[in-house]
């Protein structure tokens, strides 16, 4: 038997690989040195705990909006035009990834990171989070508890805030202003009124109406860094 003998097999097509695949199914492999041990200048390992946290449900929101699972390696992605949040990013994961750019064809930078990590990428999956997301995703399963911090992420995402000035108002309260939130996803029913029945920090009072793509809020947008 030579080199590269399975080179192009498959467990489905050759009985010995299958035996293989079936010798480490279920298998959680841990490292023999410590992480803090090993002589890799850039690299790192997850520190947050694989659980519901608000630090957890904020990576989910930013991972199902600028993060991507990519099939069959394990790998995750995470992209962005805004340098500050991909280092938040890792930063709440704990890990040290170096943060890497390139051109986009408009001219613009956007600025990236990837890793490998079986047991985070397996836990995204549980919740909700899937490979080629644009096409597969479907509803999260965050608990109702979490639903902020996850809306947060995702409004970090691929969200914007837009502060808007009605005429009608001008008159007689020229210092009235009425700010709203405009996303690039849906908050659907009975997820909007589970948020809008959830005390928030940040929300004096606020009116979630779920139309067409997009929320509207009387609600300031929270800060970026946790």
């Amino acid at each position: 038997m030579g080199k590269d003998w399975a080179k192009g097999l498959t467990a489905a097509t050759d009985p010995r690989i299958a035996r293989a695949a079936a010798g480490h199914r279920g298998k959680r492999y841990v490292r023999r040195t410590p992480p803090e041990l090993c002589r890799w200048p850039l690299a790192g390992v997850t520190t947050l705990p694989l659980a519901w946290s608000n630090d957890m449900a904020y990576v989910v929101g930013l991972t199902a909006t600028d993060g991507c699972l990519i099939t069959g390696r394990r790998a995750i992605n995470f992209k962005s035009g805004d340098r500050q949040l991909v280092e938040t990013y890792l930063r709440i994961l704990g890990r040290k990834n170096r943060v890497k750019s390139h051109p986009t064809k408009t001219g613009g930078i956007v600025y990236y990171t990837q890793f490998h990590d079986s047991a985070l990428y397996e836990w995204f999956r549980s919740v909700g989070l899937t490979p080629r997301k644009s096409l597969t995703i479907g509803a999260l399963s965050a608990p109702d508890s979490f639903l902020m911090p996850v809306a947060r992420g995702l409004l970090d995402g691929d969200g914007s805030v837009i502060n808007k000035v009605y005429r009608a108002d001008t008159r007689g309260r020229p210092d009235y202003f009425w700010e709203y939130l405009i996303t690039s996803f849906q908050i659907r029913e009975p997820a909007a009124s589970r948020m809008a029945e959830i005390p928030a920090p940040w929300r004096d009072r606020a009116s979630w109406k779920p139309i067409a793509g997009e929320v509207q809020t009387s609600a300031a947008k929270p800060p970026a860094v946790l």
